[in-house]
């Protein structure tokens, strides 16, 4: 007998959510044990259930707390649970923030069924399933960090010296503040940080915010 596989929804939208109720129902074996619209909500409602799930669907723009810190909160406590992120972000700073939480897998809104079914699969096997675009990301990633410790082994790679204002936005990055954040402590609108933070992509010749954070310690820039 095939076991049943208990799983959980956190997803702020209700129509979003309705639809992945639909997509599960017709994955075979799959129980739907808890469905929740903020972070705190299933970090809280998962310490209620009778039994754990095997697996949470999480989304990551919730409110009250967001999903990569529900998601860090429950591994904590639960490092069984696999947690795949489902959400529409497509960027790298978001897919590493998620990896670092604890997640086991990234997935983009829109997955059909079947891919759903073999993200379960794959995750409770002991993989971690990423959308293509994801994992081409991911791919990237790691070629430029090897090409870039390539680089700094042999000689230090020169970079544009960063505005004092652009130090500042990089600072607040660095301890993993998000861009409104920033702009509330730095008395900017977002789209100003957005505008400090292209230009600081650009003098460090990287392309995320993790390569920039590093890359700004190397070169002394910041902390």
């Amino acid at each position: 007998m095939i076991p049943v596989i208990h799983v959980a929804i956190a997803e702020d939208k209700g129509r979003i959510a309705a639809a992945l109720r639909a997509d599960l129902a017709l994955v075979d074996n799959v129980r739907l044990v808890g469905d929740y619209r903020t972070g705190r909500a299933v970090v809280e409602g998962i310490q209620a259930l009778d039994n754990l799930p095997d697996l949470i669907f999480m989304d990551i723009d919730m409110p009250e707390l967001d999903g990569v810190e529900a998601t860090r909160q429950i591994k904590t406590r639960f490092p069984q649970i696999r947690i795949l992120m489902l959400t529409v972000f497509e960027d790298e700073e978001h897919l590493f923030r998620a990896i670092r939480s604890g997640a086991d897998g990234y997935l983009l809104k829109g997955a059909t069924p079947e891919e759903l079914e073999r993200a379960i699969q794959e995750a409770l096997n002991g993989g971690a399933p990423l959308s293509p675009l994801m994992a081409r990301k991911s791919l990237l990633f790691l070629r430029s960090s090897v090409e870039g410790a390539r680089e700094s082994g042999t000689e230090a790679r020169e970079v544009e010296p960063l505005s004092e204002r652009e130090t500042e936005v990089l600072q607040q990055l660095a301890v993993g503040l998000k861009y409104r954040e920033v702009a509330k402590n730095l008395h900017l609108s977002e789209g100003t940080v957005r505008k400090h933070v292209e230009n600081v992509y650009r003098k460090l010749r990287v392309n995320n915010k993790t390569m920039a954070v590093a890359r700004g310690r190397d070169a002394g820039l910041i902390p």
